[in-house]
């Protein structure tokens, strides 16, 4: 394909996403609760520690003492650049956060294409592709872990990898192992995936790579390149675990059993699908994962140091737990499997086994530690790796693996439309019609009306109070109430949770530039744990003199706007009756104290 042609289609991603995903910013809604929330956070944390390295200004930071809260959970700093680049325009998040799931989602798409282009020579098929992935309700679904959903420098990557393969050019093999090392920036899980694949094109295709020695030495030389590009960020984090004591309220083979794939979440939709039926992941169905973990298989579903402090108000036992029940709706429709089956029988052998091959260990892989059917457990594909292998058990969301099976079963599928139009018709007009009838199809198969959204806009900005109490960055020390990062992740299904609550001071922080005690991550310092004990003490009472001593904090604001459950008044109550503080001001959403010195 030329490259006018390819700008065409490019545009034509850019323009269905931003149509597709206005509703967004006109409802001032994201389409996630959690993670994407910790998108525009963190994106926010990038941004003000790019313009402190270049000017010395003190801009704060989250998670009060410690410096580097991304050494705590996955960070994706070049995901987060895509994000910046909008803020630089002037937008809100809220905007920004749109154009970047456009941006992310057309990427995706566009590379879907390209890939798709180097297995079947047909631009209306490849197209066909890259709406089948980037379309899927199982991607969607997942649009609230944004970093997870974008593939667009893995697939490039793999495009790249393809075109050495079919054309033997140096450039190729150096493109795609510059891709490939880059991708860990952008997400470490996705880059997991991809490296599946690029490994399995190895081992497929060995003999050619390894046998003739201009191959051998390209190959090598790529190994390198990919290495050297990757070996900096395993090695901050290698450090980091090192060197930091982390607490992890879960153990990561429950987390992972209970994000991973199950039989009947093949036949699970989105909410407000317009053809099938939602059907919730109950909270007593992820009591039982655990209690079944525990006792058929001797597994740990919580630790055993402090678990009791992170946990927060647990939900109801019927309760939709709306943080697993979407990332795992794996109905994607009949549409797609028709067509990859009519694919799958006309392929070529060595295409097909190719495909197969990589589809068939990302499906393994989205099953996870165990295998959930009916209401029993059964050791999964991986079980063993999850039990016995050292740092296995650190993919702790499996189910992203069914994007490997995605894949495979897009360009299928694709094969199978250029096959099915070619039965019907030999006019090329005739043809497009066609296509643009199934693509019709799986649109109203996979694509729910509206989408799930959570109010965002009223929590984006801190209260314009902190720009008169607060006006020089870093001289203060905060402390936020409520808090408490609730990692049972009750509530999951509101706008406003415990654990978002913590994201959105977070991304308060970076906007007033104080430093804040609050915070939260994947994975906990222990400076945020003693900061629980103490709000928690066993009377339920602060401990308002250990907080000043521990952490130096000299205010406290309580926001009555965020209180999730009634009982966190509690904190209110205590403030202002304590004889440590003295109150600065007090309107219809927050209090402000002062800790005296």
């Amino acid at each position: 394909m030329n490259n006018r042609t390819n700008t065409a289609i490019l545009l034509l991603y850019v323009c269905f996403f931003l149509v597709l995903f206005v509703q967004f910013p006109l409802k001032g809604t994201i389409p996630g609760n959690c993670d994407n929330w910790f998108a525009i956070a963190y994106s926010n944390i990038y941004l003000n520690k790019i313009i402190s390295f270049f000017t010395g200004a003190a801009v704060g930071t989250s998670l009060y003492p410690i410096t580097d809260v991304y050494a705590y959970g996955e960070s994706a700093p070049l995901t987060g650049l895509i994000f910046i680049f909008f803020k630089l325009f002037g937008f809100n998040d809220v905007v920004c956060n749109y154009l970047f799931l456009t941006t992310l989602f057309s990427w995706t798409a566009f590379s879907t294409y390209l890939l798709t282009h180097t297995y079947v020579n047909n631009w209306q098929a490849s197209i066909l592709a890259g709406f089948f992935f980037s379309c899927a309700g199982f991607t969607f679904g997942n649009m609230d872990t944004t970093q997870a959903v974008f593939f667009g420098i893995a697939f490039l990557s793999i495009y790249y990898a393809r075109r050495f393969l079919l054309e033997k050019k140096t450039k190729y093999v150096i493109y795609a192992a510059v891709l490939g090392g880059l991708q860990v920036y952008f997400s470490a899980y996705v880059f997991l995936l991809q490296s599946i694949i690029l490994g399995l094109l190895v081992l497929l295709n060995f003999r050619q790579l390894f046998w003739e020695s201009l191959n051998r030495r390209n190959t090598l030389l790529a190994i390198v390149i990919f290495l050297a590009f990757i070996t900096p960020f395993f090695g901050f984090y290698t450090l980091t675990m090192a060197q930091k004591s982390f607490y992890n309220p879960h153990p990561n083979t429950f987390i992972a059993s209970v994000k991973s794939l199950s039989p009947n979440d093949l036949l699970r939709s989105l909410p407000n699908n317009l053809l099938y039926p939602y059907q919730a992941v109950l909270v007593e169905d992820i009591r039982m994962i655990g209690l079944q973990l525990s006792e058929k298989y001797g597994l740990a579903i919580k630790q055993n140091t402090h678990d009791w402090l992170m946990q927060g108000q647990h939900p109801e036992l019927q309760e939709d737990f709306l943080f697993i029940s979407i990332r795992t709706c794996a109905n994607i429709g009949w549409l797609i499997y028709l067509l990859a089956f009519i694919g799958i029988l006309k392929a070529s052998p060595p295409l097909k086994k190719e495909l197969l091959i990589i589809g068939v260990v990302g499906f393994f892989l989205s099953l996870g530690p165990v295998l959930l059917i009916g209401q029993s457990l059964y050791p999964a594909p991986f079980f063993l790796c999850y039990k016995y292998l050292p740092f296995f058990d650190l993919f702790r969301v499996p189910v992203r693996g069914f994007f490997v099976f995605l894949l495979m079963i897009s360009i299928f599928a694709s094969i199978g439309f250029v096959k099915f139009s070619q039965k019907l018709t030999a006019k090329q007009a005739w043809k497009t019609t066609i296509g643009i009838g199934l693509l019709f199809f799986f649109f109203v198969e996979n694509i729910p009306v509206p989408f799930h959204g959570f109010t965002a806009q009223q929590y984006i900005k801190p209260p314009v109070i902190y720009n008169t109490l607060f006006d020089k960055p870093a001289q203060n020390t905060l402390l936020e109430l409520p808090s408490n990062p609730g990692v049972s992740l009750g509530k999951g299904d509101e706008s406003l949770f415990e654990y978002n609550r913590e994201i959105i001071y977070m991304n308060w922080q970076t906007y007033h530039k104080q430093n804040i005690v609050n915070g939260s991550n994947g994975y906990y310092p222990q400076s945020r744990l003693k900061l629980q004990q103490m709000l928690e003490t066993n009377d339920k009472r602060m401990d308002l003199v250990g907080l000043q001593r521990e952490y130096a904090i000299d205010h406290i604001i309580f926001h009555k706007h965020m209180v999730v459950y009634e009982d966190e008044k509690k904190w209110l109550d205590q403030l202002r009756t304590s004889k440590l503080l003295t109150k600065v001001v007090e309107n219809d959403t927050l209090v402000v104290f002062r800790v005296k010195n």
